[in-house]
């Protein structure tokens, strides 16, 4: 069984703005994603879906989403979990006024951290996707245009390691080669 269990304070607030009784015992899983050892579930609990995280090894569990905050679309590989939320949802405000733009959040595993990706009122985010190094969303703005976009957490290119270690190598024998010929000149 899944535990999307929040505090009973978290749990009180959401009961009191949207009339909607926090229910664990009938809570059901609406969507999953998995990789071989994570399990990512998305649990509708009553009056949110909350995001929980589970190893496959050792049956630990943990929520990730805020647990105020409706949460969708989980996407576990490579250590890391993007799903989407939507800050400062309020179930008590009238449908016309209810904030619907969802935003990326990427949670690495091993750091146990969770990063907003984006933050926007007027853009919608759909389908995030954990890839090698980045993630990527739809992303649709207020017009209905959709746009592919992609996140990386890289601030610099991965090759240039391995230009700093071949320059390093190429240095080597440019010392000796240089010392030789100090030494030359000095008999000379």
């Amino acid at each position: 069984m899944l535990d999307a269990r929040a505090s009973a304070d978290e749990d009180e607030f959401l009961e009191e703005i949207s009339g909607i009784a926090v229910d664990y015992s009938h809570a059901e899983v609406i969507d999953m994603d998995m990789d071989p050892s994570w399990v990512v579930a998305v649990v509708d609990v009553g009056p949110v879906n909350r995001t929980v995280l589970v190893n496959i090894l050792t049956g630990e569990q943990s929520v990730l989403s805020d647990p105020k905050w409706e949460s969708s679309s989980p996407s576990v590989a490579h250590g890391r979990v993007a799903f989407l939320q939507i800050p400062g949802w309020d179930p008590s405000l009238d449908p016309e006024e209810v904030a619907t733009a969802r935003d990326v959040y990427l949670h690495d595993i091993e750091a146990n951290t969770t990063l907003a990706i984006t933050h926007d009122e007027d853009v919608d985010q759909l389908d995030p996707q954990v890839l090698l190094e980045d993630v990527a969303w739809v992303e649709v703005d207020s017009d209905g245009t959709s746009a592919l976009k992609v996140y990386s957490g890289e601030t610099f290119q991965p090759y240039s390691s391995v230009i700093l270690q071949a320059a390093i190598l190429m240095l080597i024998p440019l010392l000796f080669l240089w010392a030789y010929q100090a030494a030359s000149e000095r008999r000379g």
